[in-house]
């Protein structure tokens, strides 16, 4: 092979890898991760892999599979570090804030029928967290969660009546 058609191929792949690494950021993008670092980590990832890559596979048949769970992997803790799933001074804050744009009713509700845990798992449902997450923040099953967010949702729909009833 002659070094130019090399050449030629390396600048194809390399295009290539360039393209898939910004397909793959922006399809995570709403994940809880800006572009350019999901952008950023792909090519982390890359680079990883390129030296993990068996030389009987193809590099462009390896990568193409193995990158963008890594990517994905990168949007979540992104998203884990914004969002903490703990009892923390952080997040009495984070809590607290949403009381501006709240009627003061409704925040007197909240705080009556609901405790702090199920207000938790409420903002973190409004945050995008699966059950499973909430559950490995928690330390506590899957089942475990589903079940209190079932009692929520009763709690929720017998406030519901009682106020507006249909």
């Amino acid at each position: 092979m002659s070094a130019n058609k090399r050449i030629e191929e390396t600048e194809k792949f390399k295009c290539w890898v360039r393209h898939f690494i910004e397909i793959t950021a922006r399809r995570y993008v709403g994940r809880g991760a800006e572009f350019e670092d999901l952008k950023q980590e792909g090519i982390i990832a890359y680079l990883s892999l390129i030296q993990k890559c068996p030389p009987e596979k193809s590099k462009k048949e390896y990568i193409s599979k193995r990158l963008p769970g890594r990517v994905r992997d990168a949007a979540r803790r992104y998203r884990r570090t914004l969002y903490a799933c703990e009892f923390t001074p952080q997040l009495e804050v984070v809590m607290a804030a949403p009381r501006k744009n709240l009627p003061i009713e409704y925040i007197d509700m909240l705080e009556r029928y609901f405790t702090r845990e199920e207000i938790f798992l409420i903002q973190a449902l409004f945050l995008g967290y699966t059950q499973k997450e909430i559950a490995e923040k928690l330390q506590r099953t899957q089942q475990a969660v589903s079940a209190r967010i079932k009692k929520i949702r009763r709690k929720t729909r017998n406030i519901l009546h009682r106020y507006w009833p249909l």
